[in-house]
């Protein structure tokens, strides 16, 4: 009987540890969110969005949106000049190509409101190239490429696709 009896006491010791540690594992599933960023209406004045952090991470993702425009950043190779049309809407000029309503580039003009120094400490951390000839800064996001055209220490004109 004393066999019997630490079997069954070593036994509920063996099985009431396995149902603690069942316990303190969680259950529960979280969905991978993909980052994504939404612009609506004109840039004028109101460029900052480009330096935010929500904006970068968004292209970083390919999942950036304007004016109801899906952008597919990383589209562009094998696209013919001839399958390409531009459409202004707002003060952006998209670039489509085989009439789909993804855009794979868009460009505007800013009013000066973003200073050199800001766009170089929002995007510093990635590979950049500046051309001279055109005092362009080309900022490579994870292969997407946002470009600042300056003019007098600051952001003129906005590139962002891939080139």
């Amino acid at each position: 009987m004393k066999k019997f009896a630490k079997v069954f006491l070593s036994m509920n010791i063996l099985l009431s540890g396995l149902t603690i540690a069942q316990m303190t594992q969680p259950n529960t599933a979280e969905a991978a969110i993909k980052p994504y960023y939404v612009y609506h209406g004109s840039i004028d004045n109101q460029a900052n969005f480009l330096l935010s952090n929500a904006f970068i991470t968004a292209v970083k993702h390919n999942n950036v949106t304007f004016n109801n425009v899906k952008m597919d950043l990383a589209s562009v190779k094998g696209v013919k000049m001839k399958t390409m049309q531009g459409k202004l809407i707002h003060d952006h000029y998209f670039t489509f190509y085989n009439h789909k309503k993804t855009a794979f580039s868009v460009s505007f003009y800013l009013n000066h409101s973003l200073p050199l120094k800001a766009v170089k400490k929002a995007y510093g951390k990635y590979p950049m190239k500046y051309t001279k000839f055109t005092n362009q800064y080309d900022y490579n996001v994870n292969g997407k490429h946002v470009i600042f055209s300056v003019e007098d220490g600051y952001a003129s004109h906005v590139f962002l696709g891939n080139r």
